[in-house]
């Protein structure tokens, strides 16, 4: 003989939804609003939370694996993205992308203490494309297609020029 709950009426906090109790756990259908610091699992592993107020997750094997932000920043590996898009392959490896002043977008490459250790990024205003390796630029390729290591333009004509000891 098969086990029943029987109930007059159930309270559902999940905004306009009709839950329905099975032998697995309550089951939500129509549209369903959670609020702040809850969620649900789905299956063995997998989450979807909100965490805070406008913060949504996505959880794989028991762990949080996706972070959008209230700010609308994407993190993969990352409960706290600082830019735009954060992705941390592993504890030591991290790439964002993010948008810069004046209409500069870029990519960085880095550890959770220097973000910015290596990068490449387009600049709008002048379009030019620049590449940083230990912080600090080591390659622009200009508008007409000169490009420079660690120092200014040459002079007009040139399409190489290097600054430093032993150029």
């Amino acid at each position: 003989m098969a086990s029943e709950i029987r109930a007059n009426s159930i309270t559902s906090r999940a905004g306009l939804s009709t839950v329905t109790m099975t032998d697995s756990g309550p089951m939500f259908s129509g549209i369903t609003t959670f609020v702040d610091n809850s969620g649900f699992n789905l299956g063995t592993g997998s989450s979807i939370f909100t965490p805070a107020s406008n913060t949504l997750t996505f959880g794989t094997n028991s762990n949080e694996r996706l972070r959008i932000t209230s700010a609308g920043s994407i993190g993969i590996n990352s409960t706290s993205p600082d830019r735009r898009f954060t992705l941390y392959q592993d504890a030591t490896t991290r790439m964002n992308l993010k948008s810069l002043a004046n209409s500069t977008t870029g990519i960085e490459f880095g550890d959770p203490a220097d973000h910015n250790i290596g990068y490449i990024v387009y600049d709008n205003t002048d379009d030019s494309m620049q590449f940083g390796v230990n912080a600090g630029e080591r390659l622009r390729i200009n508008s007409n297609g000169a490009f420079r290591l660690n120092g200014a333009y040459g002079t007009a004509g040139q399409v190489l020029t290097s600054a430093g000891s032993g150029s």
